[in-house]
């Protein structure tokens, strides 16, 4: 396990992310780490830190939490979706879809910034539109978050949206990601993969840290407005790095 010591930085700027946003560690510590280390033991050793970082965060900001919104609109659609990834996963390949994600991430995420830019408050409208999106965007998420442990993006579109204050955004989709990822780590653990991903998780705890005792300092001193502006920066990027790679 030595050789995965330079994948340390790398996490700590990954959980540095998503601890001052609420999510994005996992697409950036996959994207940079697969390089030189083998996708699906590092894929479980990322869920494994997210779950650690998502637990903390929901455990010292449960107030803040948006449980009707997440346990009414979110969950119960996000988790049939993640049921529904894992069996893709299991007879089709996921490099086509992965670059659909990333070009659907990428042209939201500028469809707001392009609006934060010119002053409009985010909002859905109402109509059939709004409805579809609502009900289509935790699903798909959903499915994504099965496929590769990184559909978050898709939910932060809807999210970024009904959950304007920046802690409880946090808290919520942390809340999600703790709940999703405790479904996946089963999922592993049935599997056998969870031998050698706990062991590289262990080495990369440092980075974990570290990210969490940045992140947290940033994530209080941002403000509002510019919260959202760093949400959807971190969104296209996320989206671009989804393209990509």
């Amino acid at each position: 396990m030595a050789a995965a010591w330079p994948l340390v930085p790398v996490v700590a700027l990954a959980h540095t992310i998503e601890t001052v946003t609420g999510f994005g560690a996992t697409v950036f510590a996959l994207a940079v780490g697969s390089l030189w280390w083998p996708v699906e033991p590092l894929v479980a050793a990322l869920v494994v830190l997210g779950w650690f970082q998502s637990a903390w965060i929901v455990a010292r900001n449960a107030r803040k939490v948006r449980l009707r919104f997440l346990g009414l609109r979110v969950l119960p659609l996000a988790g049939i979706g993640l049921g529904m990834g894992r069996l893709i996963a299991e007879v089709l390949p996921s490099e086509g879809l992965r670059t659909l994600l990333g070009a659907f991430v990428v042209g939201a995420a500028a469809v707001r910034l392009w609006g934060l830019r010119h002053g409009e408050v985010p909002r859905w409208g109402p109509g059939w539109k709004a409805a579809l999106a609502r009900v289509a965007l935790p699903w798909v998420g959903g499915v994504f978050h099965g496929l590769f442990a990184s559909g978050g993006p898709v939910i932060v579109v809807l999210t970024a949206v009904e959950v304007p204050d920046k802690g409880e955004f946090r808290a919520t989709m942390s809340a999600l990601w703790l709940v999703l990822n405790s479904v996946l780590l089963v999922a592993f653990a049935r599997a056998g993969g969870l031998g050698e991903a706990g062991e590289l998780a262990a080495v990369l705890a440092p980075g974990l840290l570290a990210g969490i005792a940045v992140g947290e300092r940033l994530h209080h001193r941002i403000a509002p407005g510019r919260f959202r502006t760093a949400v959807q920066g971190v969104l296209m990027a996320v989206g671009m790095v989804l393209v990509l790679t």
